[in-house]
């Protein structure tokens, strides 16, 4: 599924709430929007409202949502028909809202889910305009024509407030399971989750942080000729960020406990991290800024591309620092550990082309991986062509060769690789 797609979903959820709510509290549905579609995703997000019947203490609304996820392939716009029943309670609104998909793809999904809403949302909005939001998809059990697919539901949650609908705030997303099978693959999920405190998908927060976690996930073909099988164990990618003193930094951390790839044997740990550090804010925002105007163009004007060019190339004329520490990866018991450092110091450029140009020299990197014999071994193994010749000779002789090259040092069984990059040349520092 493309990003965009991604992208424009939870864009609708978004503008479903608004929709729901901070605009029936106020009872001016449609005129809100005929201010709100002037906004900057107005050639994203187009809304037709059909009816709107508030009473004393109850109502309804019936809408149009039109999404076009890229301004460039408006034959992709597809419509959300949105059907509310709004109650009326002492705190504020609550919203039960069912969507119906378009035609083609409702007949798609009706088997599948037995008849069942595709998609459905519970929403309640206090009288200070906060909003809490709540969509499920339902538990699907469905085994035909020698296609089976089964799942215990989806669920999104999150909360948002009418002044910014854009600034979402304690988002949870729990899928317990999915299986996808038929003769040739067999696909699974088992505990997916994604948990986030902030998301502003146009401006820089002064702190969030996100985790995406997966127990596991299985996928094998039975094809005779060459049959695949992955098995992943333990995944979680987490983000943190935050701004101090007008200086913006990034933390990613990727981990996997266990995991097995098509032709090879099985993996232990595998944890990466990557570190970005002291990037202006202000400026770092402003880029932001100019992409998000780009992105409401399908083809941006001579004027805005050197504008984003400009946005750009003030980031990166300020300087950055970047960093990926105690990396690792496991064989068995058998482990490479690796880090590095790198500085882009601050300079003038100019142009964008000047920078490009000049970069390579600037930049500045250190690193050191260490490992052992043993790991080696196992890791020539994993190709077939030298899996019967990797015995401890072998090993020792390629290792010999790379230390005479300076490549690493070797102490007893211990494997040590320094290196650095410096006006615009690697080399070996052991």
């Amino acid at each position: 599924m493309s990003i965009k797609y991604v992208i424009g979903g939870v864009v609708a959820v978004g503008a479903t709430t608004l929709v729901g709510g901070n605009l029936y509290a106020d009872q001016q549905l449609k005129s809100f929007y005929q201010q709100e579609v002037k906004s900057a995703d107005k050639k994203m997000i187009n809304i037709k409202v059909n009816h709107l019947n508030m009473g004393a203490l109850s109502g309804e609304a019936d809408y149009i949502l039109s999404i076009m996820p890229d301004p460039c392939q408006p034959q992709d716009k597809f419509d959300l028909h949105i059907k509310d029943k709004i109650t009326r309670q002492l705190t504020g609104y609550k919203i039960d809202s069912t969507v119906v998909l378009p035609e083609n793809i409702e007949k798609t999904l009706k088997p599948i889910f037995s008849g069942q809403a595709p998609v459905a949302m519970q929403s309640t909005f206090s009288w200070t305009g906060n909003i809490h939001v709540k969509a499920s998809s339902p538990a699907i059990d469905y085994n035909k024509d020698n296609q089976y697919v089964q799942s215990k539901g989806i669920v999104l949650e999150f909360d948002t407030n009418k002044k910014d609908y854009q600034l979402m705030k304690d988002i949870h997303l729990d899928m317990p399971s999915l299986v996808v099978r038929n003769d040739s693959s067999y696909f699974a999920l088992d505990k997916l989750n994604f948990e986030a405190d902030h998301i502003h998908y146009k401006k820089i927060l002064p702190k969030s942080s996100s985790a995406l976690t997966l127990n596991q996930l299985k996928f094998n073909t039975y094809t005779e000729q060459r049959p695949i099988e992955v098995n992943v164990q333990q995944f979680k990618l987490s983000n943190q960020s935050e701004v101090k003193n007008q200086k913006f930094s990034n933390m990613n951390k990727f981990e996997i406990g266990k995991f097995k790839l098509p032709a090879s044997e099985e993996f232990g740990k595998l944890a990466m991290n990557f570190d970005i550090k002291d990037i202006d804010a202000v400026k770092l925002q402003a880029l932001l800024d100019e992409l998000d105007k780009s992105g409401q163009e399908c083809q941006a004007t001579e004027q805005a591309q050197e504008k984003l060019m400009q946005a750009a190339l003030q980031v990166l004329e300020q300087g950055i620092k970047f960093e990926s520490k105690n990396n690792v990866i496991t064989l068995g018991d058998k482990t490479l550990t690796a880090n590095i450092e790198g500085t882009l110091p601050q300079g003038q450029y100019g142009t964008m082309m000047n920078f490009i140009s000049a970069a390579p020299t600037k930049v500045s990197v250190t690193g050191q991986a260490e490992s052992s014999k043993a790991f080696v071994k196992e890791l020539m193994k994993l190709n077939p062509a030298m899996a019967a010749q990797a015995d401890d000779r072998m090993v020792d002789e390629m290792l010999k060769q790379f230390q005479m090259q300076g490549m690493l040092k070797v102490e007893g069984d211990k494997l040590i690789s320094k290196f650095e990059y410096q006006a615009g040349q690697p080399r070996f520092t052991n």
